[in-house]
């Protein structure tokens, strides 16, 4: 275990909106989690409201689709680390005379 999240708030509306919200917030890189699936669990209506039975995830396999991510923050670094080992190809010329 990496981590563990818990959310409190006076209503179960308002606890599950907080935890969904510190998921969503949560940033790990290089191992798989299971932060999807808790997200999709806590978006789920039946889960919600409290009905859900033992057999409640076998029976609703959608829970395990993670969702689709807009990574951001690996796209930049990643474009960071190209321009830095190979420069950028879109400037022609670079002065070396002029310091930051």
């Amino acid at each position: 275990m990496l981590v563990k999240v818990t959310a409190w708030g006076r209503t179960l509306e308002g606890a599950s909106q907080r935890l969904h919200r510190a998921l969503r917030e949560f940033r790990i890189r290089g191992v798989k989690t299971n932060i999807g699936f808790l997200l999709n669990l806590l978006n789920n209506e039946t889960f919600y409201k409290g009905k859900a039975t033992v057999n409640f995830i076998k029976e609703n396999p959608q829970l395990l689709t993670p969702p689709d991510w807009q990574d951001r923050g690996t796209k930049t670094l990643r474009y960071l680390a190209e321009v830095i080992v190979n420069g950028n190809a879109d400037v022609a010329f670079t002065d070396d005379r002029v310091v930051f």
